[in-house]
């Protein structure tokens, strides 16, 4: 008898590598590797969730300075005002 995997993989490239991005009011994770979006639910649900610290980026300009950081509640009113234009923005660990 086989063990499931529990482990959390794209579709459609089998990589579990993810990017967490925030759209409008939308938090989503996106893979690493083929781009392609996977899971979404509301950042207003999850912002207040991130603990930790986290520097914004706007979607392909990662290697820039960041927009913005700090632990994730005290900046989630500033991400959500940022992604309320339609931004899209990369959220990643400092």
């Amino acid at each position: 008898m086989s063990k499931e995997s529990t482990e959390f993989k794209c579709n459609d490239c089998d990589v579990a590598e993810f990017e967490a991005l925030v759209e409008y009011g939308s938090y989503f994770l996106r893979c690493a590797k083929c781009k392609n979006n996977l899971v979404a639910t509301s950042w207003f649900t999850v912002g207040p969730e991130l603990t930790s610290y986290i520097r914004v980026f706007d979607d392909g300009n990662a290697d820039g300075d960041p927009l913005l950081e700090g632990i994730g509640p005290d900046i989630h009113a500033e991400i959500g005002e940022l992604a309320a234009t339609g931004r899209k923005l990369i959220l990643l660990p400092a």
